[in-house]
This record gives C-alpha cells, structure tokens and sequence, in this order.
C-alpha cells in the first residue's frame, strides 16, 4: 500500500502549500499502513505558498503571478487560488474585500525568512510524524515549478533566490538532503499513474 500526500493534486496549478500536507499527514491514521506495510510518498508545494481560513472559505496564496504577461513595476505578484469547499457566492459578494485584505497583509508582512523558518519546520514535523508511527520508507518530492518560473526563483520558491543566502544557513536545512529525498519528475510517476 502506498499513502500519497497531498492526497488530492490539482496538476496544473498545484493548489496546495506544505501547511495542507502537515495537516493531511498530522490527521492520517497510519495504524492500517503500519500492520501490512506499506510507504508514503510527499510531494512538498513551494515556501513561497500560504493558506488561508476566512469565514466564506480557505484559499491558497501563492508568490507569483498566474501569467508571465501580468509582471509590471507595480505587480506584487500573489496569486490566489481557491480551495474547492470555499462558497464561491459569498465570497464574490465582497470579493474585493478578501482579496485586497489578504494582499496587504502579505505585502507588509511576507518575508522569505520567516517562510523558510515555518515550512523546515512543517517538513520536520511531517517526518517526525512518520517516524512516530513507524513508517520505515517514505519518499520526500521536491516542489513542480512552472515553466515561465523556473528562473525566477530557485528550487523552494517561485519568486527569489534563496537557497543559498538563506536556507542553507538555516539549521534545519539538512532536511532537505539525504536519501529520502527525490526530484520533482519522479513524483509525476507516483502521483499521475
């Protein structure tokens, strides 16, 4: 047997960020997989991702425009996608609101350290998980990017370089190394079979 998560994968824009994989794997009863064995397969979102709770719904919040044409000197570069429970009438009743509430606050507070610091945090929580409830294999994925971002950021994040001014001097940045660890292309083997 083979547990996935994120078990729900939207392929094309990857709804989903590292806090809906920690919650998926904290809420995973794994008693099944341990008495006939079996491995876990993650397939991490980039930092530079975050969810949401509002009244009307959850949403994810992604560093990026959805298109490349959309880049301009006054573009701040946050994409919002919606989580698939979210009321989609209510939500466009004040649509403005939301988006523009949600928007500032990341403006004014987003800073890629504090990103880094939460999401070593969640992948080591997640592998503490694991190995509290003896699961012997798992296999770690690093995040799919977008074509038209592949430049624009490094391995983590869809905007910004920071691997190595940042993440390597992080000191739980060995998680992110080691034979746990596989690209993104073997996990559209695991995940899309």
């Amino acid at each position: 047997m083979i547990a996935k998560f994120p078990q729900d994968i939207h392929f094309y824009n990857q709804q989903w960020c590292n806090q809906n994989i920690l919650s998926e794997v904290a809420n995973f009863n794994f008693d099944y997989l341990k008495a006939f064995g079996g491995e876990v397969h993650v397939w991490f979102s980039c930092f530079d991702s975050s969810y949401f709770y509002t009244d009307v719904g959850n949403f994810v919040v992604k560093h990026r425009p959805k298109e490349f044409k959309y880049y301009g000197d006054d573009q701040d570069y946050w994409s919002f996608f919606y989580d698939k429970k979210i009321d989609l009438d209510e939500f466009h009743k004040d649509t403005n609101y939301y988006l523009k509430h949600y928007r500032n606050y990341l403006m004014e507070h987003y800073k890629p350290e504090d990103t880094i610091d939460s999401n070593l945090v969640m992948i080591k929580s997640i592998r503490d998980i694991l190995k509290f409830n003896g699961i012997q294999k798992y296999v770690f994925y690093k995040p799919m990017k977008q074509s038209f971002l592949v430049t624009k950021g490094d391995e983590w994040f869809d905007l910004g370089h920071h691997y190595d001014s940042l993440i390597k001097k992080h000191k739980l940045s060995y998680l992110l190394k080691g034979e746990h660890w596989e690209h993104e292309f073997s996990a559209k083997k695991v995940f899309y079979d």
